[in-house]
């Protein structure tokens, strides 16, 4: 209650204090929602621990390697089938086809895959058993929405689409006939519409063994230089070491393949390396080249993060630095209260108070132009960036962090202030002094009336005392 009053005695000041640190708060909050948003890929995801992808770096003359999110279909599956460790492997291959249904037509992306992709990568299912959902080859899984699309209300599983690629390599050679072919598929199930933090594709989910796959069904199955958008994933045992995995990649790709047909002079691992980024990492570490969807930056993430730290800590130092300026203000004040009774545990907590209460008044508000800037600040970023009330360890996080926020800002003026000796606070001009030193270089003079062991020595401090009988003229010239 004494911190509560002391805010409302002193409005101006109060004020003065709630908007720097609402502001403050409010661009560490946005910030803090984009880091979470961006940490936050594919984590969602459950059995994800000992998910990897599999990427190549292909020398580029002039260029060194050239690191790409894809790896050739045959080099996953022999690595898939024979290093040890790893427990399965699925390929995903995001494709554009032309789907029908009725008299209506749609141009969508559609993921080809392995039959067993939903065993590996487990995408919630609304309908379908994910062990089975692809068995049948002529078959696909659809998104909520994809499905509301095509068939509206009614359920779409049991139902048939009509589908054709728009690749003309689908189709081999100089023939395009096979661009007017539409092959009949069966709606299996229904995946849940995936959030934007994923790395994955998968409004349509079609199963690599489909005779609409025409990619899958050309030579690609063997060409081990093959690199057009084919994403390889490998689930590790629980004791595997990727490390083992990866070097063991090398000397297998070497073995499999004779590299004179592919006009190379030496073998593959020469020019080419392979490595295993961590499913959750895709997202920032390795998605810049030919990853499926944007990538993101670890040094962005750090970046922002180190900028709402300085951000908060400018606040905080503001308000420092006005606390201790009204000191002056409040000496006889403090001196009443030890005088009437109250120690220096009280005087810090009654100070304390004072800033935590600024604080979680200043978040109230920041969360309200957080709610009014954040459908800007999603569109600057091209990101659908929301603030969940009912995310308890974000609200918590928040108010956590304006509590500390409080204490950190207040506890150097509390310090000071409670140091106060009551008989020097309450003598004709008694002051406190200011300056400049390694936080505030002050208490220089002897006359100070805070003890000796909180003052610096007197090389440090070059302040000027102000009494609170000294008035400043408009010129700057000080009068008693």
């Amino acid at each position: 209650m004494t911190a509560t009053r002391g805010l409302v005695r002193h409005k101006l000041y109060s004020v003065i204090n709630i908007v720097g640190f609402s502001i403050a708060l409010a661009a560490a909050i946005l910030i803090t929602l984009y880091v979470r948003d961006q940490l936050s890929y594919d984590a969602w995801i459950p059995g994800t621990s000992h998910l990897y992808r599999l990427e190549r770096a292909g020398q580029v003359p002039g260029h060194g390697l050239l690191r790409t999110a894809m790896a050739p279909f045959p080099v996953v599956k022999v690595v898939g089938e024979q290093v040890p460790g790893v427990k399965a492997f699925t390929h995903v291959m995001p494709e554009q086809m032309t789907v029908r249904t009725g008299d209506r037509s749609f141009h969508e992306i559609v993921t080809v895959v392995d039959p067993g992709f939903f065993g590996i990568i487990r995408l919630p299912l609304v309908e379908g058993d994910p062990a089975r959902v692809l068995s049948q080859p002529e078959s696909i899984v659809l998104s909520q929405t994809v499905a509301h699309k095509l068939f509206g209300q009614a359920d779409p599983v049991g139902r048939t689409v009509a589908v054709s690629p728009d690749h003309n390599d689908a189709c081999g050679g100089e023939d395009t006939s096979c661009l007017d072919a539409s092959y009949l598929l069966t709606v299996t199930g229904v995946v849940r519409d995936l959030p934007h933090n994923t790395q994955l594709i998968a409004d349509l989910v079609m199963p690599n063994t489909s005779r609409a796959d025409g990619l899958s069904a050309r030579e690609k199955a063997s060409d081990w230089r093959a690199n057009d958008g084919d994403y390889g994933y490998l689930e590790l045992s629980a004791n595997a070491k990727p490390e083992a995995v990866t070097a063991a990649i090398g000397p297998l790709v070497d073995r499999s393949f004779d590299y004179h047909e592919y006009g190379l002079t030496a073998p593959v691992s020469h020019s080419e390396r392979y490595s295993l980024t961590r499913f959750r990492d895709v997202h920032l570490s390795s998605d810049e080249t030919y990853g499926m969807r944007p990538a993101g930056s670890w040094a962005v993430v750090y970046g922002l993060s180190i900028i709402a730290l300085l951000i908060v800590l400018v606040a905080s130092c503001n308000f420092m630095n006005l606390a201790t300026a009204r000191a002056t203000l409040r000496t006889r004040e403090i001196a009443l209260r030890k005088i009437t009774g109250a120690g220096r545990r009280q005087i810090i907590a009654q100070f304390l108070g004072e800033a935590v209460v600024t604080t979680l008044v200043s978040l109230a508000i920041a969360l309200s132009l957080v709610e009014v800037l954040l459908p800007a600040f999603g569109r600057l970023l091209d990101e659908p960036i929301v603030l969940h009330y009912r995310d308890f360890r974000l609200v918590v996080e928040l108010t956590a962090g304006a509590v500390a926020v409080g204490l950190l800002s207040g506890f150097y003026p509390a310090l000071v202030i409670s140091a106060l000796r009551p008989v020097e606070g309450l003598k004709p001009g008694a002051s406190v002094r200011s300056g400049s030193g390694l936080l505030r270089r002050y208490w220089s003079s002897r006359n100070s009336p805070f003890p000796s062991a909180l003052r610096l020595p007197p090389w440090l401090s070059s302040g000027r005392s102000i009494s609170l009988g000294t008035r400043i003229s408009a010129s700057g010239a000080t009068e008693s």
